[in-house]
């Protein structure tokens, strides 16, 4: 299917790149507080756990609690720029990842070492001597390169996820009324009869042919996901994301569904918008 992933006749919503006056604190503090305390669970848990498997996932979940805070707390300081998100952010993920290396020494039986001049030395001591062998009961500890090797997957994993994925918000500001959107996340499947017709009106800037979007047939293989925001209050910002989704079956006969993006974030006038949500009330109810 052809899509009109970029919608040109059509704006597209994108972040002023304001910040309300905590938006530098609230994106740095909730990382840094609430993600220390879980850096705290996640240094012992990985202590606790032998099987390395199981701790490669636990450090892809603290990085995403971590993405999760970050988007909470720029969310919460009304933060619409990514250069503050990236650094203030980063800057309180940074700080939960070093809380961790505190408690998981601490784990270790080395006691809370809080200064970085002595935490450091005490990490180059136990690279040296190891902590760890590879499944449970293993005589020989990991140690010296490859410890370090495994040391930096896991940061590289728990920056990479933690600030990264903090970056890709999705969210919609009302520059009016200082708020953000009220969000209808996947409204339903939209039926693609006509789509060709649909994706040329959005090429042309027709925005009123979202409107004509109706719920797709019960186990229909191919089916537009439908996102809204817009602003209650004002009733001024409306912006509407389209996916394109097609579902197969693997070998197994399990089923896959791939997602195409059609137009991300394309403003509309707030009649469109309604109109979308009330196509697919009964849907949701």
């Amino acid at each position: 299917m052809e899509s009109s992933a970029s919608a040109p006749g059509i704006p597209l919503y994108k972040q002023s790149g304001k910040t309300g006056i905590a938006g530098p604190f609230t994106t740095f503090l909730f990382p840094a507080i609430v993600g220390s305390i879980i850096a705290v669970a996640y240094a012992y848990l990985i202590y606790w756990i032998p099987f390395i498997y199981l701790n490669f996932i636990l450090t892809f979940v603290f990085g995403f609690f971590l993405a999760i805070l970050v988007n909470a707390g720029a969310k919460a300081g009304h933060v619409r720029s990514v250069p503050v998100r990236f650094i203030f952010g980063g800057l309180g993920v940074l700080f939960a990842y070093y809380v961790h290396w505190v408690a998981w020494i601490a784990a270790l039986g080395g006691g809370w070492i809080l200064n970085p001049l002595e935490l450091f030395p005490a990490l180059k001591v136990i690279k040296l001597l190891g902590t760890w062998g590879i499944g449970r009961g293993e005589g020989t500890a990991v140690s010296g390169t490859f410890l370090l090797i495994i040391w930096i997957i896991e940061g590289l994993i728990i920056l990479g996820v933690g600030i990264l994925s903090s970056m890709m918000s999705d969210l919609i500001y009302c520059e009016r009324c200082h708020r953000w959107t009220s969000v209808y996340d996947s409204l339903g499947g939209a039926d693609v009869e006509g789509a060709e017709a649909l994706f040329d009106g959005l090429d042309r800037g027709e925005a009123e042919i979202l409107g004509t979007l109706k719920p797709v047939s019960p186990g229909a293989s191919q089916y537009l996901k439908v996102d809204v925001c817009r602003c209650e209050k004002c009733q001024d910002l409306s912006a509407v994301t389209l996916k394109h989704v097609e579902i197969t079956l693997d070998d197994k006969g399990k089923e896959e569904s791939k997602e195409t993006d059609i137009v991300e974030g394309a403003l509309v006038p707030y009649p469109v918008a309604d109109q979308l949500i009330r196509n697919f009330d009964g849907e949701r109810s």
